[in-house]
């Protein structure tokens, strides 16, 4: 990741990363849903999509938390007054 840039610029080249790079696989395909198989095979559910960017976003520096509803998995980041959806 380029140095020196903002929190935003860093969510976004994390994220473009993740998409270019990774498969989304839906269920009943891979069943990765943990990062290290994800990193490992390039593919997963959203579970592992959301698993790797949350440590990802952690490790930039950016406040994040898991979200879990229903089946779905994504990820919040902590804006200047509240939380925001990452979907």
């Amino acid at each position: 990741m380029p140095k020196n840039i903002s929190n935003l610029e860093k969510l976004i080249y994390l994220h473009d990363y993740l998409a270019v790079n990774y498969e989304y696989t839906p269920d009943g395909e891979a069943y990765i849903y943990n990062s290290y198989d994800f990193l490992k095979t390039k593919r997963g559910v959203c579970d592992a999509y959301s698993r790797t960017y949350l440590y990802l976003l952690k490790k930039a520096g950016i406040p994040a938390i898991a979200v879990a509803v229903n089946k779905w998995e994504y990820d919040a980041i902590e804006t200047l007054d509240n939380w925001m959806n990452l979907l």
